[in-house]
């Protein structure tokens, strides 16, 4: 790990991790190096590694599938850099290997103003506590509307990933189409008498 951060390059003031026991060591290298060390909690407690991991596996599967090779460690390496090789719309279609020091902050938020991206922030204090007692305050009344997002928190198991769980819309209605026009084709044909 501590490789990894040196071959970075740019200096590291916060890394978040899951409660593994892998990272135990790494600790305490934080704390001499003063990065802020925190533990993720929670059901989505590494979400955007985890999407990144799901891409990075798909991509090495297409791979070896496509070149019917087993050598999976020797070609990891090459989807990595294809990955940071390509533009992100995330960071205003910059590649992840654009981005070299702390202070190219301003050259994402420069690309994503031209693009016309909204940068998301993330709510102050003061904003959240405003949000909560909004909330309070329409508990009585009908919050969800039709086709409103909400977020399902469905039991895990102890190495439950987040992307196992997809709530995909178009296949639910294709199925239900589906089982709706067999239903109706296996009906019995009732004579019609005028």
């Amino acid at each position: 790990m501590i490789d990894l951060i040196n071959k970075f390059g740019c200096p590291i003031v916060k890394f978040e991790c899951d409660q593994g026991t892998e990272f135990s060591k790494f600790k305490t290298y934080c704390k001499e190096n003063n990065i802020l060390f925190k533990f993720k909690y929670g059901a989505n407690k590494a979400n955007f590694a985890e999407n990144i991991i799901q891409i990075l596996k798909r991509r090495l599967y297409k791979l070896l599938r496509g070149t019917l090779n087993k050598n999976w460690p020797g070609e990891l390496e090459k989807v990595v850099t294809d990955y940071n090789n390509l533009p992100n719309k995330r960071i205003g279609y910059l590649r992840p290997n654009d981005i070299l020091s702390k202070f190219d902050s301003a050259k994402v938020r420069d690309a994503l103003a031209t693009y016309k991206i909204p940068v998301k922030h993330e709510p102050s204090f003061k904003q959240q506590q405003k949000n909560q007692q909004n909330y309070e305050q329409q508990t009585g009344q009908d919050v969800l509307k039709e086709m409103d997002f909400v977020y399902v928190d469905l039991p895990t198991d102890k190495f439950g990933k987040s992307f196992d769980y997809q709530v995909n819309y178009s296949n639910n209605l294709k199925m239900a189409h589906l089982f709706i026009s067999r239903w109706v084709m296996a009906w019995p044909r009732l004579p019609v008498s005028c």
